[in-house]
């Protein structure tokens, strides 16, 4: 039977800029740290570096996922039709959804003749359902020239919604 090995225990300096009394920040602190230090234990899930904070269970909780929805597929709509870069939405997806997105986008933008539309996409509706830290969105776009739909699933990840799950018709 394995033995676990007891944690160790680490300081870690606040982040916040004022310290309790509303000092101005600096080293006014005991050992140079603003205010007293907080103290983690290293093992504990979510603390994969010394000097990394747990979160804790309210700082993760994130926002309503229906607005990153619809900003992610009408941005996603822009990368296929050439008219914004694929860096500008990483941060949002997940690797394997931006490769698959990337794919996508080679292959739509080798078409000959291809009518790229140049009017505004707009988000006609999103419905969205919520599981915990997952939800699932369906939204429906016009593009000018076309209407078109698509389904996403969000993961809440590091306390932001990022999309796991890309498909646009």
């Amino acid at each position: 039977m394995n033995k676990l090995a007891t944690p160790r225990v680490y300081p870690v300096p606040r982040v916040n800029n004022r310290p309790a009394d509303n000092r101005p920040a600096g080293r006014s602190g005991p050992n140079g740290l603003l205010g007293p230090p907080r103290v983690v234990q290293v093992g504990q899930a979510g603390v994969d570096h010394p000097f990394r904070p747990v979160t804790e269970p309210e700082e993760l909780t994130v926002g309503d996922p229906t607005e990153v929805a619809a900003t992610v597929v009408r941005a996603a709509v822009e990368v296929l039709d050439g008219r914004r870069a694929l860096t500008q939405i990483r941060s949002w997806l997940t690797p394997q959804v931006a490769t698959q997105l990337a794919e996508r986008t080679r292959l739509e933008l080798a078409i000959p003749d291809r009518d790229g539309s140049t009017g505004p996409i707009r988000i006609r509706k999103v419905h969205v359902v919520r599981f915990g830290d997952r939800a699932e969105a369906t939204v429906i776009i016009d593009d000018t020239h076309r209407t078109r739909a698509a389904a996403a699933r969000l993961e809440a990840r590091q306390g932001a919604w990022r999309v796991s799950v890309l498909e646009i018709a």
